[in-house]
């Protein structure tokens, strides 16, 4: 009786706890719902530590002495401004909390580096709960969903790994011998006794007589249920997502800081980071919280202090051109008609026909000849190559001077079908309004001449597909017989004796019965062989264009033979500082280049020059405080010297 009243008693006091704290929770979540407890974000406290040598003398840290445009000497001190508006030395003490809803971050080697703070208070943490936050930054169109920062309470804890201690025990129970699902002793028994009959019995058959069948069913049971029973015991489980932080929850408000890298892209200005959050239970989600007002990071980029400059470059333009194309014309042995119909002669002949419908159209040249080089292979003998080139090369030109002359007839016809008169009708009589549009006449049509060139027997093409087959197995020795001292037709007569002549007359020889055309040009209304014109430098719009798309490396390569501001600013963007400083030192000044050269001299440390060529600037062109904000480096020494006052 006595036990069951201290049994009693004790359940009543778990009971009454229990109840206690399932109030205390439903009321602490209530304060959530109304907005009394919310987490929110901030910006993390910024370092405004200067990074510059140390070494120098320390009664000079913080006075330096500068002259300005005019040479007049200038003090540069440590100073504040005081109640009654007067500038007295003092050190600058950083603000312990930093309020402000937005920031001015650079961009340095392409990436950026956004911090903030995520801050909660006690009154949002139980131990009961597991509260997930999920930063989130908006970036142009896209939406970025960063990693979550995990606040986990105690007894959130707790359940947690109870439920995977028995979700692990529950995998310890599964039998993964298979030994164990059998009844080895009767196996050991049952072999004892036929120990000579082992040869005519299966092995297989006697493992599948002697095994624990019910263990079996409930040993498979155990693995088919593996999700189930998980999601049984683990009403908690671990996020599969990668986790910035997990961090136990606490009595007191607490911060968090968290970093993120972001790689720039083309015309980024700023980014927006919000904040949304889940409270978990059990597994069970309790309450999504609504999104945070933005923290707003608005992104500098060096990019942006090129010079928006043109360059132009002088090209000469010559009166006359060449183009040149090669065809592949087959003639019959010992023949100089054109057969359409032997294997590509058709496209072939198509392709250069339209070669010539585009430059007689061509609005910039104009035909002087067109120049046709008939080739023939080296078999037969010399002699009669000779004639048979020339006949072909003629009847290559009959053909494409008869196409020409139906090509320009074709042009008169429809330029005359083209005939359009625009006819008032004025009472009983019609007048033309405009003069009729008259074909030009036949002898102002692009008209050019035909030159017939042959080459018997082209022996330097056949040296040279000869020296790239490597499928010859001889072309040392065809090499030495292709350039001796002898008349073609004895060279061919030791070609027959090759081996390799096999090869030769089958694949090499057909490449050289060839037809080259070479269009000889002139431009159109130029009378000068050559002209001097002034056209806008095209790569150096490109190197501009890629250091606003923020292709660095890009952007070097192009600008690198110019060596002015632009080239300076490419240099800085990828932190070469001492290839940057010389290409500014060799600039003339202003505003921008000395503001650049104050940068350079900050980032080596050279605070003394940085702080010369930052006044210097300011005095060209007053606005770079403004930009002076936005950069680090140019930053801490307006802050520490306070520049902006001076």
């Amino acid at each position: 009786m006595k036990y069951s009243t201290i049994t009693s008693f004790r359940c009543s006091v778990f009971l009454f706890l229990w109840l206690a704290s399932s109030c205390a929770t439903q009321r602490k979540l209530e304060l959530v719902r109304q907005g009394s407890a919310d987490a929110h974000l901030s910006l993390l406290q910024e370092e405004r530590t200067l990074a510059f040598n140390h070494t120098e003398d320390p009664k000079a840290q913080d006075t330096i002495r500068v002259k300005d445009l005019s040479g007049k000497e200038v003090f540069l001190m440590r100073a504040v401004q005081d109640e009654d508006g007067e500038m007295i030395a003092s050190e600058v003490l950083e603000p312990a909390v930093i309020t402000a809803t937005f920031r001015n971050v650079a961009e340095r080697l392409g990436v950026v580096d956004l911090q903030f703070c995520i801050h909660v208070p006690a009154s949002l943490q139980d131990p009961s709960w597991q509260i997930r936050f999920y930063p989130k930054l908006c970036v142009q169109n896209d939406t970025l969903i960063l990693d979550p920062v995990l606040v986990t309470g105690s007894d959130y804890r707790q359940r947690q790994l109870r439920g995977y201690e028995a979700y692990e025990e529950f995998l310890r129970s599964i039998i993964t011998d298979s030994s164990q699902l059998r009844y080895q002793a009767l196996i050991a028994h049952f072999l004892d006794r036929n120990e000579n009959n082992l040869q005519d019995l299966r092995w297989e058959e006697i493992l599948r007589y002697y095994e624990r069948r019910g263990l079996i069913f409930y040993n498979n049971l155990k693995i088919q249920n593996l999700d189930n029973y998980f999601q049984y015991k683990v009403k908690a489980p671990y996020l599969n997502c990668p986790i910035y932080l997990d961090t136990p929850a606490t009595d007191s408000t607490t911060t968090h800081a968290y970093q993120y890298t972001l790689r720039t892209r083309p015309r980024l200005r700023k980014a927006d980071l919000y904040l949304t959050g889940e409270i978990w239970k059990d597994g069970s989600l309790l309450y999504a919280m609504p999104q945070s007002d933005p923290l707003t990071f608005y992104i500098s980029s060096l990019a942006t202090l090129q010079e928006d400059r043109t360059r132009y470059v002088q090209r000469i333009v010559e009166r006359k051109a060449l183009t040149k194309t090669i065809a592949y014309i087959d003639f019959a042995q010992g023949s100089a008609r054109i057969d359409t119909c032997l294997h590509e002669n058709a496209s072939e002949l198509a392709r250069i026909e339209n070669n010539i419908v585009e430059l007689l159209s061509n609005k910039t040249f104009l035909i002087d000849s067109l120049v046709i080089t008939s080739t023939c292979s080296p078999e037969g003998r010399y002699s009669l190559n000779q004639r048979l080139a020339h006949e072909r090369g003629k009847s290559l030109q009959h053909h494409f001077q008869q196409f020409v002359n139906d090509q320009m007839a074709k042009w008169e016809e429809e330029q005359k079908q083209t005939l359009c008169l625009d006819w008032t009708v004025n009472d009983s009589l019609q007048t033309p309004t405009a003069s009729p549009i008259l074909p030009p006449a036949r002898d102002s049509l692009p008209a050019f001449s035909f030159i017939n060139h042959t080459i018997p027997e082209d022996w330097d093409r056949l040296k040279v597909l000869v020296q790239h087959d490597s499928l010859l197995q001889q072309r040392e020795e065809l090499l030495q017989i292709i350039n001796a001292p002898l008349a073609p037709d004895l060279k061919e007569n030791q070609l027959r004796r090759q081996q390799d002549f096999g090869r030769l007359y089958r694949v090499l020889f057909p490449l050289m019965r060839t037809v080259r055309f070479d269009f000889h040009l002139h431009r159109r209304g130029m009378v000068k062989d050559t002209l001097h014109t002034t056209e806008i430098d095209t790569l150096y719009e490109a190197g501009k264009a890629a250091l606003l798309e923020r292709d660095f490396e890009k952007a070097l390569t192009l600008l690198r033979p110019y060596q002015d501001l632009n080239t300076a600013v490419a240099c800085l963007c990828l932190d070469y500082n001492h290839t940057a400083k010389s290409i500014l030192q060799t600039l003339r000044p202003s505003g921008k280049r000395d503001y650049l050269l104050a940068l350079t001299h900050a980032r080596l440390n050279e605070r003394q020059e940085a702080l010369q060529h930052l006044v210097h600037c300011f005095e060209m062109d007053p606005s770079l405080k403004f930009r002076g904000n936005l950069d680090p480096e140019i930053s801490q020494l307006m802050q520490a010297f306070n520049l902006n006052e001076q």
